[in-house]
């Protein structure tokens, strides 16, 4: 059986297993859920930075 492992990065660019997966489509499905996550959080901090500016 083939396992994918995904990995995900954190804000100082340091690696972390986002979990190992037997299906493809659900490794896939998660790396693109942690990528939504971080565009998510950048968009929030920089909304907040506008506001305070």
């Amino acid at each position: 059986m083939i396992y994918y492992s995904v990995t995900g990065y954190d804000n100082n660019g340091k690696t972390y297993n986002l979990g190992t997966f037997d299906n493809l489509d659900n490794a896939i499905k998660r790396q693109i859920n942690a990528l939504a996550d971080r565009i998510y959080k950048a968009v929030h901090i920089a909304k907040v930075i506008k506001e305070k500016a």
